[in-house]
Protein backbone atom coordinates (compact mmCIF):
# COMPACT_ATOMS: atom_id res chain seq x y z
CA UNK A 1 0.00 0.00 0.00
CA UNK A 2 1.32 3.45 -1.05
CA UNK A 3 2.40 5.70 1.77
CA UNK A 4 0.42 8.83 0.91
CA UNK A 5 2.26 11.06 3.33
CA UNK A 6 5.63 10.09 1.83
CA UNK A 7 4.29 10.56 -1.70
CA UNK A 8 2.99 14.03 -0.86
CA UNK A 9 6.38 14.91 0.60
CA UNK A 10 8.14 13.77 -2.63
CA UNK A 11 5.76 15.76 -4.79
CA UNK A 12 6.22 18.87 -2.67
CA UNK A 13 10.00 18.52 -3.08
CA UNK A 14 9.62 18.19 -6.84
CA UNK A 15 7.37 21.25 -6.94
CA UNK A 16 9.91 23.24 -4.92
CA UNK A 17 12.71 22.16 -7.28
CA UNK A 18 10.61 23.09 -10.32
CA UNK A 19 9.78 26.47 -8.80
CA UNK A 20 13.48 27.09 -8.23
CA UNK A 21 14.20 26.21 -11.88
CA UNK A 22 11.39 28.53 -13.02
CA UNK A 23 12.82 31.36 -10.90
CA UNK A 24 16.31 30.80 -12.34
CA UNK A 25 14.99 30.72 -15.92
CA UNK A 26 12.88 33.82 -15.29
CA UNK A 27 15.94 35.70 -14.03
CA UNK A 28 18.01 34.56 -16.99
CA UNK A 29 15.20 35.55 -19.37
CA UNK A 30 15.04 39.02 -17.87
CA UNK A 31 18.83 39.40 -18.10
CA UNK A 32 18.82 38.29 -21.75
CA UNK A 33 15.99 40.71 -22.57
CA UNK A 34 17.94 43.48 -20.86
CA UNK A 35 21.07 42.65 -22.83
CA UNK A 36 19.16 42.49 -26.10
CA UNK A 37 17.57 45.85 -25.39
CA UNK A 38 20.94 47.52 -24.85
CA UNK A 39 22.24 49.75 -27.62
CA UNK A 40 24.44 52.78 -28.06
CA UNK A 41 21.67 55.04 -26.73
CA UNK A 42 21.16 53.36 -23.33
CA UNK A 43 24.55 51.76 -22.59
CA UNK A 44 28.26 52.07 -23.29
CA UNK A 45 28.04 49.86 -26.38
CA UNK A 46 29.38 51.45 -29.58
CA UNK A 47 26.90 52.25 -32.40
CA UNK A 48 28.50 49.55 -34.57
CA UNK A 49 27.06 46.84 -32.28
CA UNK A 50 23.45 48.03 -32.57
CA UNK A 51 21.25 45.24 -33.93
CA UNK A 52 18.63 47.57 -35.33
CA UNK A 53 20.01 50.20 -37.67
CA UNK A 54 18.20 53.52 -38.12
CA UNK A 55 15.91 53.51 -41.08
CA UNK A 56 16.99 55.47 -44.08
CA UNK A 57 15.05 58.60 -44.82
CA UNK A 58 12.78 58.28 -47.82
CA UNK A 59 14.12 59.96 -50.96
CA UNK A 60 13.21 63.60 -51.30
CA UNK A 61 10.58 64.18 -53.94
CA UNK A 62 12.01 66.03 -56.91
CA UNK A 63 10.62 69.50 -57.45
CA UNK A 64 11.78 70.01 -61.00
CA UNK A 65 14.62 72.33 -60.02
CA UNK A 66 18.03 72.12 -61.63
CA UNK A 67 21.03 71.18 -59.49
CA UNK A 68 23.16 73.97 -58.05
CA UNK A 69 22.30 77.46 -56.87
CA UNK A 70 18.70 78.53 -57.29
CA UNK A 71 17.41 81.90 -58.54
CA UNK A 72 17.44 84.43 -55.72
CA UNK A 73 19.94 82.44 -53.68
CA UNK A 74 22.70 84.60 -52.22
CA UNK A 75 25.95 83.52 -53.85
CA UNK A 76 29.26 83.10 -52.07
CA UNK A 77 32.39 84.05 -53.99
CA UNK A 78 35.82 82.65 -53.26
CA UNK A 79 37.78 85.06 -51.09
CA UNK A 80 40.87 86.58 -52.68
CA UNK A 81 44.23 85.60 -51.26
CA UNK A 82 45.97 88.48 -49.43
CA UNK A 83 48.64 90.43 -51.29
CA UNK A 84 51.52 88.88 -49.36
CA UNK A 85 50.47 85.43 -50.60
CA UNK A 86 50.40 86.43 -54.28
CA UNK A 87 53.47 85.10 -56.11
CA UNK A 88 52.98 86.78 -59.49
CA UNK A 89 50.95 89.76 -60.76
CA UNK A 90 50.11 90.01 -64.47
CA UNK A 91 48.65 93.24 -65.92
CA UNK A 92 46.46 92.93 -69.00
CA UNK A 93 45.30 96.09 -70.83
CA UNK A 94 42.70 96.14 -73.61
CA UNK A 95 44.30 96.97 -76.96
CA UNK A 96 41.27 98.23 -78.90
CA UNK A 97 37.77 99.44 -78.05
CA UNK A 98 35.25 96.61 -78.02
CA UNK A 99 32.58 99.01 -79.45
CA UNK A 100 34.27 101.03 -82.24
CA UNK A 101 37.65 99.31 -82.58
CA UNK A 102 39.72 102.45 -81.77
CA UNK A 103 43.15 101.94 -80.23
CA UNK A 104 43.41 102.23 -76.42
CA UNK A 105 47.21 102.31 -76.08
CA UNK A 106 47.32 105.92 -74.87
CA UNK A 107 44.10 105.74 -72.81
CA UNK A 108 44.68 105.98 -69.02
CA UNK A 109 43.91 103.03 -66.78
CA UNK A 110 40.79 103.25 -64.64
CA UNK A 111 39.82 100.32 -62.41
CA UNK A 112 41.01 96.73 -62.50
CA UNK A 113 38.92 93.60 -62.11
CA UNK A 114 40.99 91.11 -60.16
CA UNK A 115 40.97 87.39 -60.86
CA UNK A 116 43.22 84.96 -59.05
CA UNK A 117 44.19 81.57 -60.43
CA UNK A 118 45.65 79.03 -58.00
CA UNK A 119 47.99 76.37 -59.35
CA UNK A 120 50.61 74.04 -57.93
CA UNK A 121 54.08 74.44 -59.40
CA UNK A 122 55.60 71.69 -61.46
CA UNK A 123 57.44 69.48 -58.98
CA UNK A 124 60.95 68.23 -59.53
CA UNK A 125 62.84 66.58 -56.72
CA UNK A 126 65.99 68.40 -55.68
CA UNK A 127 68.90 65.95 -55.76
CA UNK A 128 72.07 67.00 -53.94
CA UNK A 129 75.18 64.98 -54.64
CA UNK A 130 77.82 65.05 -51.94
CA UNK A 131 81.22 63.77 -53.08
CA UNK A 132 83.25 62.47 -50.18
CA UNK A 133 86.81 62.63 -51.42
CA UNK A 134 89.60 60.57 -49.95
CA UNK A 135 93.10 61.93 -49.34
CA UNK A 136 96.37 60.41 -48.34
CA UNK A 137 98.40 61.94 -45.57
CA UNK A 138 101.86 63.00 -46.81
CA UNK A 139 103.29 62.46 -43.33
CA UNK A 140 102.05 59.03 -42.23
CA UNK A 141 100.63 57.69 -45.48
CA UNK A 142 97.17 57.06 -43.95
CA UNK A 143 93.92 57.62 -45.86
CA UNK A 144 91.09 59.89 -44.69
CA UNK A 145 87.74 60.44 -46.36
CA UNK A 146 85.59 63.57 -46.15
CA UNK A 147 82.50 63.60 -43.95
CA UNK A 148 78.90 64.60 -44.66
CA UNK A 149 77.97 68.21 -43.79
CA UNK A 150 76.59 68.73 -40.28
CA UNK A 151 72.86 68.05 -40.06
CA UNK A 152 72.77 65.75 -43.09
CA UNK A 153 70.25 62.89 -42.95
CA UNK A 154 71.61 59.40 -42.41
CA UNK A 155 69.81 57.91 -45.40
CA UNK A 156 69.06 58.99 -48.95
CA UNK A 157 66.05 61.21 -48.19
CA UNK A 158 65.92 64.68 -46.66
CA UNK A 159 63.73 65.83 -43.77
CA UNK A 160 60.95 67.24 -45.99
CA UNK A 161 60.45 63.96 -47.84
CA UNK A 162 60.62 62.06 -44.56
CA UNK A 163 57.95 64.34 -43.08
CA UNK A 164 55.65 63.99 -46.11
CA UNK A 165 56.01 60.21 -46.13
CA UNK A 166 55.20 60.06 -42.41
CA UNK A 167 52.23 62.41 -42.90
CA UNK A 168 50.76 60.24 -45.68
CA UNK A 169 51.23 57.08 -43.66
CA UNK A 170 50.22 58.38 -40.23
CA UNK A 171 47.70 61.17 -40.60
CA UNK A 172 46.13 60.00 -43.87
CA UNK A 173 46.47 56.27 -43.09
CA UNK A 174 47.86 55.18 -46.43
CA UNK A 175 49.54 51.80 -46.59
CA UNK A 176 53.27 51.59 -47.18
CA UNK A 177 52.65 50.53 -50.78
CA UNK A 178 50.24 53.42 -51.34
CA UNK A 179 52.79 55.88 -49.96
CA UNK A 180 55.39 54.40 -52.28
CA UNK A 181 53.03 54.80 -55.25
CA UNK A 182 52.00 58.38 -54.47
CA UNK A 183 55.60 59.56 -54.03
CA UNK A 184 56.28 58.17 -57.50
CA UNK A 185 53.11 59.54 -59.13
CA UNK A 186 53.18 63.05 -57.61
CA UNK A 187 56.86 63.66 -56.92
CA UNK A 188 58.58 61.22 -59.32
CA UNK A 189 60.63 59.88 -56.42
CA UNK A 190 61.54 56.21 -56.30
CA UNK A 191 61.36 54.85 -52.76
CA UNK A 192 61.36 51.29 -51.45
CA UNK A 193 58.97 49.88 -48.85
CA UNK A 194 61.83 49.62 -46.39
CA UNK A 195 62.71 53.29 -46.91
CA UNK A 196 59.07 54.27 -46.30
CA UNK A 197 59.25 52.52 -42.93
CA UNK A 198 62.60 54.14 -42.16
CA UNK A 199 61.19 57.60 -42.95
CA UNK A 200 58.24 56.97 -40.61
CA UNK A 201 60.57 55.89 -37.81
CA UNK A 202 62.85 58.90 -38.32
CA UNK A 203 59.87 61.27 -38.20
CA UNK A 204 58.66 59.59 -35.01
CA UNK A 205 62.04 60.15 -33.38
CA UNK A 206 62.09 63.79 -34.53
CA UNK A 207 58.69 64.64 -33.03
CA UNK A 208 59.17 62.63 -29.82
CA UNK A 209 60.26 65.67 -27.73
CA UNK A 210 57.21 67.65 -28.87
CA UNK A 211 54.90 64.70 -28.13
CA UNK A 212 56.41 64.29 -24.67
CA UNK A 213 55.83 67.99 -24.03
CA UNK A 214 52.17 67.71 -25.03
CA UNK A 215 51.80 64.61 -22.86
CA UNK A 216 53.22 66.50 -19.87
CA UNK A 217 50.87 69.41 -20.55
CA UNK A 218 47.82 67.11 -20.49
CA UNK A 219 49.01 65.43 -17.28
CA UNK A 220 49.32 68.85 -15.61
CA UNK A 221 45.89 70.08 -16.78
CA UNK A 222 43.20 70.87 -14.21
CA UNK A 223 40.52 68.98 -16.16
CA UNK A 224 40.95 65.99 -18.48
CA UNK A 225 38.58 63.74 -20.43
CA UNK A 226 39.86 60.17 -20.82
CA UNK A 227 38.67 57.17 -22.80
CA UNK A 228 40.00 54.01 -24.47
CA UNK A 229 38.95 51.75 -27.32
CA UNK A 230 40.15 48.58 -29.01
CA UNK A 231 42.72 48.98 -31.77
CA UNK A 232 43.37 45.52 -33.20
CA UNK A 233 46.58 43.58 -32.66
CA UNK A 234 50.28 44.32 -32.89
CA UNK A 235 51.94 40.95 -33.21
CA UNK A 236 50.48 38.79 -30.44
CA UNK A 237 49.34 41.71 -28.28
CA UNK A 238 45.81 43.10 -28.29
CA UNK A 239 46.25 46.87 -28.51
CA UNK A 240 44.11 49.64 -27.06
CA UNK A 241 44.05 53.29 -28.06
CA UNK A 242 43.98 55.49 -24.95
CA UNK A 243 43.06 59.15 -25.31
CA UNK A 244 43.24 62.07 -22.88
CA UNK A 245 42.20 65.60 -23.81
CA UNK A 246 42.35 68.87 -21.93
CA UNK A 247 41.15 72.31 -22.95
CA UNK A 248 44.36 73.04 -24.88
CA UNK A 249 45.87 69.68 -25.85
CA UNK A 250 45.20 65.99 -26.36
CA UNK A 251 47.36 62.92 -26.35
CA UNK A 252 46.91 59.41 -27.74
CA UNK A 253 48.74 56.32 -26.50
CA UNK A 254 48.66 52.92 -28.20
CA UNK A 255 49.17 50.43 -25.37
CA UNK A 256 48.91 46.62 -24.98
CA UNK A 257 46.26 46.49 -22.30
CA UNK A 258 43.23 48.13 -20.71
CA UNK A 259 44.16 48.16 -17.03
CA UNK A 260 45.56 50.32 -14.29
CA UNK A 261 49.12 50.33 -15.65
CA UNK A 262 47.88 51.86 -18.90
CA UNK A 263 45.75 54.44 -17.07
CA UNK A 264 48.79 55.52 -15.07
CA UNK A 265 50.89 55.64 -18.25
CA UNK A 266 48.29 57.96 -19.77
CA UNK A 267 47.76 60.37 -16.87
CA UNK A 268 50.52 59.69 -14.37
CA UNK A 269 50.32 58.23 -10.87
CA UNK A 270 49.99 61.64 -9.26
CA UNK A 271 47.28 63.16 -11.49
CA UNK A 272 45.19 65.37 -9.19
CA UNK A 273 42.92 67.24 -11.59
CA UNK A 274 39.31 66.58 -12.49
CA UNK A 275 39.04 63.35 -14.49
CA UNK A 276 36.00 62.78 -16.71
CA UNK A 277 35.51 59.10 -17.58
CA UNK A 278 32.93 56.36 -18.06
CA UNK A 279 33.38 54.54 -14.70
CA UNK A 280 35.97 52.14 -16.12
CA UNK A 281 37.65 50.66 -13.02
CA UNK A 282 41.33 51.37 -13.90
CA UNK A 283 40.68 55.13 -13.75
CA UNK A 284 39.57 54.77 -10.12
CA UNK A 285 43.10 53.64 -9.24
CA UNK A 286 44.19 57.26 -9.67
CA UNK A 287 43.39 58.11 -6.05
CA UNK A 288 44.37 61.79 -6.17
CA UNK A 289 42.07 62.64 -9.07
CA UNK A 290 38.64 64.22 -8.70
CA UNK A 291 36.40 61.80 -10.57
CA UNK A 292 33.54 63.08 -12.70
CA UNK A 293 31.29 60.55 -14.44
CA UNK A 294 30.70 61.29 -18.11
CA UNK A 295 27.30 62.96 -18.52
CA UNK A 296 26.63 61.08 -21.75
CA UNK A 297 26.93 57.78 -19.88
CA UNK A 298 24.66 59.07 -17.12
CA UNK A 299 22.09 59.99 -19.75
CA UNK A 300 22.31 56.47 -21.20
CA UNK A 301 21.82 54.98 -17.71
CA UNK A 302 18.67 57.05 -17.25
CA UNK A 303 17.52 56.01 -20.71
CA UNK A 304 18.02 52.35 -19.77
CA UNK A 305 15.76 52.78 -16.71
CA UNK A 306 12.80 53.70 -18.89
CA UNK A 307 10.37 51.01 -20.08
CA UNK A 308 11.31 49.57 -23.46
CA UNK A 309 8.32 51.17 -25.17
CA UNK A 310 9.48 54.62 -24.01
CA UNK A 311 13.15 54.31 -24.99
Amino acid sequence: MVDLAKRVEELEAQVAALLEIVATLTTENQELKLRLSQNSQNSSKPPSTDLSKPKRKPPVERRGRKPGGQPGHEGKARALAPTEQVDEVVDRDPETCAICGATLQEAPRMDAMIRQVVETPGFKAFVKQVQLWRKRCPKCGGFTRGQMPPGSPKGAFGPRIQARVALLSGRYRLTRREVRAITKDLFNIEISLGSVQTCCESASQAIEPACNGIHAQVRAAHSVHADETGFGRCGKDRMWLWAASSEDAEVFRLLPGRGGDQARDLLGEGFSGKLHHDRWKPYEQLKKAIHQICWSHLRRDIQAMLPLDLQ
